[in-house]
């Protein structure tokens, strides 16, 4: 049984370690990062932040289902990958064109003015997705998992409100960083005592009896799965307002430490994820759904270890609505900057993220959350292929973004009937190397 006064109670605690800075900055600076650059212990506490999310999480659980043990071990690589890349085209920006401005303004640099305005509808269409998706998961765990009414998610959604609006991006990093020492306590504590309790090979022995297809590897499988986290990952943080604002701020010299840090970190939580799941999941039945996976998972014999797993993934799932929201936000103001008077919008943006709130909390269940979770890995796939644009010389033109939508609606059509991992993988993989011909022929007209 949980203790649901005792969260309350948490988060109660955790809003008053940010209560002096709600309301401190009447200028656009709530949004933003203060001046002084991020060295290496605050540069990974903020790259976790972003890198564990419920998302993440709830995915992790969902491959241990479908594809058995070596899941955690492949996610968990594709994840390095993505890093590593993020890394090197970050590195390669801020060294090579130094950059003093945002995300935005480095795709402004490298498209012409209608392909920009394109790109920043796209890119706003994915944050309004990537927000609902999370309410939409939060959603889904309240109601299947701990079968409480709507009014928790709102409580959820004001908790958000409250340090990722009133108390700005220092509210996210403050709470933030507590939430991601929760997680990592949980998912860390939790499986570590359960083995030491009974023991590796009773888990083991029960895992064979009752889940061998478990212990399985599928390798076409496998590598699907690799591919598609890769892309799903690298395309969403190659687009995240929230990562260009970190990198951005990162002190050079420190940078590439930084991600070599958070990506050794971050590799953990899958891998922490499917050891949950042995001995919880498979011990108490072997459920192949997700909802099922869910609810063995929180039949703990322990009410700490109950306890532990539910705040983790509430402070996963509140840090991933908290950057969706305020980057969001921020995507807004970039555009309203020049529609409106800078004291009319400091003064609205309270307001705004107030309504964005209580507009998502009214049409998350419009939609089912499958078709959420596939225009939302559907579109990060999409993005994958902007990689290639990052050592233009000219502008791209608006012609040269249409096979990102073309590509879309052609896969998505193909979802429909096929299955979703390879179908990810193709879209991807169609943007990229459409962008990267287009590369070629630049070059080739250079020379």
């Amino acid at each position: 049984m949980i203790d649901w006064y005792s969260l309350l109670f948490l988060a109660f605690c955790l809003l008053l370690t940010v209560i002096h800075y709600i309301g401190e900055h009447s200028s656009e600076s709530v949004l933003h990062f203060y001046p002084e650059k991020i060295g290496l212990s605050k540069g990974t506490n903020f790259l976790l932040i972003r890198f564990v999310t419920g998302e993440v999480l709830l995915f992790s659980c969902y491959a241990s289902v479908q594809y058995g043990a070596v899941s955690g071990f492949v996610i968990g690589a594709a994840g390095v990958f993505s890093i590593y890349w993020l890394k090197k085209i970050m590195m390669y920006v801020t060294i090579k064109k130094n950059p003093q401005e945002s995300m935005m303004h480095i795709f402004a640099d490298l498209m012409t003015s209608r392909a920009f305005s394109f790109m920043y509808i796209w890119i706003v269409l994915f944050y309004v997705n990537r927000l609902v998706l999370a309410t939409a998961l939060s959603s889904f765990l309240f109601r299947h998992v701990f079968h409480l009414p709507n009014y928790a998610l709102f409580l959820l959604l004001l908790y958000v409100y409250v340090f990722a609006v009133l108390a700005g991006t220092r509210g996210i990093q403050k709470i933030g960083t507590i939430q991601l020492y929760l997680i990592y306590i949980a998912v860390c504590i939790v499986p570590l005592s359960y083995y030491l309790a009974s023991g590796i090979m009773k888990n083991y022995s029960v895992l064979v009896d009752k889940f061998p297809s478990f212990l399985q590897a599928n390798s076409t499988q496998l590598v699907s799965l690799f591919f598609a986290v890769l892309e799903v990952m690298m395309g969403q943080l190659i687009v995240d307002e929230y990562m260009w604002r970190i990198g951005l701020a990162m002190k050079k010299e420190r940078m590439n430490m930084i991600f070599h840090v958070a990506a050794f970190c971050w590799m953990a939580v899958p891998l922490a994820v499917t050891a949950l799941f042995i001995p919880f999941a498979v011990q108490l039945g072997e459920g192949r759904s997700i909802a099922g996976m869910l609810h063995n998972l929180f039949k703990a014999p322990s009410a700490f270890f109950v306890f532990c797993l539910t705040v983790a993934f509430l402070a996963s799932f509140s840090s991933s609505i908290a950057i969706s929201l305020q980057s969001l936000l921020r995507l807004m103001e970039m555009q309203a900057v020049s529609w409106f008077n800078r004291k009319v919008l400091d003064q609205s943006k309270y307001c705004i993220g107030f309504c964005i709130v209580i507009i998502v909390f009214w049409v998350h269940h419009c939609f089912s959350m499958k078709q959420v979770m596939l225009f939302f890995v559907m579109l990060a796939s999409s993005f994958y292929g902007l990689l290639a644009l990052f050592y233009l010389q000219r502008k791209v033109r608006l012609a040269m973004l249409i096979p990102i939508v073309v590509f879309f609606f052609i896969n998505w059509q193909w979802m429909m009937s096929r299955g979703e991992v390879m179908i990810v993988v193709t879209n991807g993989m169609e943007c990229f190397f459409s962008l990267f011909i287009y590369r070629i022929i630049q070059n080739i007209k250079k020379l």
